[in-house]
């Protein structure tokens, strides 16, 4: 009898359960290439700070933080403005998929709470695309950069209100989610196990809208923290720093669940 135990996952377990066309999905979409350099690039703009500061590497001797922290500093921060701009590139003239969203924008109540906030959105959101744009013709060089970096302030204000305002909709979202997720789960407590299979799979679906409304919450929390930075608001700078790489790692989230095999499962009703 032979007492060889077969593993409890191998390589071709793994080559066969991957989505290699999901894969290429991902890597082949713009907002989560542009949320991914993101992440990397306010990473080394925290680690810069943070060496910068002597962290794990201060001469005990003198307290001065060694040349070789200072070194790496000034590296993670020229990589880190590379990918600024790279990023500033391909994000060009992003601006006009919001002027295809205006009928929409346009369509709600412009009397309730909710749609002036959506009104709102939407302007901060051009503004700050737009603004965006106008410098990143001044860092390449194109337009007198001292003119172009005066409208900074204006898209700063503009990527303020398209946070603050994002983040007070998405709280309603995020309510409104849980009670269908509340209501579902209590649909199948009461379900007498006849025909459970279409209420379990409501359920499946709330939760998972549930849980990507929460993931957009922190998105907006840690944009609104950000920018509020960037306007003078607070001095946490390496928490903005921080905050804006959670945000970048939120988007990529968000993005890859609509390339998810299974997404069929919660976008249908």
């Amino acid at each position: 009898m032979s007492t060889e135990t077969k593993p409890y996952f191998t390589v071709q377990d793994f080559l066969q359960g991957f989505k290699f066309g999901y894969f290429l999905d991902l890597i082949d979409d713009v907002k989560i290439r542009d949320g991914s350099a993101k992440t990397i690039q306010y990473f080394l703009k925290l680690a810069a700070a943070l060496l910068r500061e002597g962290f794990l590497n201060v001469d005990p001797a003198s307290s001065k933080v060694q040349p070789e922290s200072l070194a790496w500093s000034k590296a993670f921060d020229g990589a880190a403005g590379q990918i600024s701009l790279a990023r500033r590139c391909f994000r060009f003239i992003r601006w006009l998929r919001s002027v295809d969203d205006l009928p929409k924008v346009l369509k709600t109540d412009g009397t309730s709470f909710i749609g002036i906030l959506k009104r709102l959105n939407w302007c901060g959101s051009m503004t700050a695309m737009i603004v965006e744009d106008i410098t990143t013709l001044g860092r390449l060089g194109l337009v007198d950069k001292n003119k172009t970096e005066a409208w900074s302030l204006l898209g700063n204000w503009g990527w303020f209100v398209e946070s603050v305002t994002g983040l007070v909709i998405q709280l309603q979202v995020v309510n409104q989610a849980l009670n269908d997720l509340n209501a579902a789960r209590q649909a199948l407590r009461n379900a007498n196990g006849d025909d459970i299979q279409p209420l379990v799979r409501r359920a499946y679906i709330a939760h998972t809208k549930y849980l990507l409304a929460q993931i957009l919450l922190v998105k907006w929390i840690s944009e609104s923290t950000a920018s509020s930075h960037d306007l003078g608001y607070h001095n946490y700078t390496k928490t903005s720093m921080l905050l804006s790489m959670i945000s970048a790692m939120c988007t990529v989230q968000l993005q890859a669940a609509k390339f998810w095999p299974g997404r069929k499962a919660y976008q249908e009703k």
